[in-house]
């Protein structure tokens, strides 16, 4: 008896969790920051950029809404013969160390750790 109680609020939880709006009001995910839509795509084009490039790239959707991408040193692969860019990534007044990776299937991986070189 417990069990089909169990699995009834189970599937109605699911349910009502999946009638719900994803977003609110155009933000993107409940972060702190509040980053809107443009200047996610604004900040993944200059990553992306400067990770293909080894260039800075800059850009701005408002005044509190901006950021720059540099390399931080050179490329370099690692040991699973990604090519790897450390980068400067800044956004909205915050600075923090990322690397880019990219596999041999194109995708670009972007973490705040550095993958141990090859040898």
């Amino acid at each position: 008896m417990y069990a089909k109680f169990a699995i009834a609020a189970v599937i109605a939880v699911s349910v009502g969790a999946c009638a719900v709006q994803p977003y609110d009001s155009g933000m993107s995910g409940h972060s702190p920051a509040n980053f809107n839509y443009k200047s996610d795509g604004e900040n993944a084009r200059a990553l992306l950029a400067a990770a293909e490039s080894g260039k800075a790239q800059a850009w701005t959707v408002s005044e509190s809404s901006y950021g720059a991408v540099s390399a931080s040193g050179p490329a370099y692969p690692d040991r699973a013969r990604r090519n790897c860019q450390p980068l400067k990534h800044e956004r909205d007044g915050t600075a923090r160390q990322v690397t880019a990776c990219k596999g041999v299937d194109g995708v670009w991986v972007v973490a705040e750790w550095s993958p141990d070189k090859g040898e």
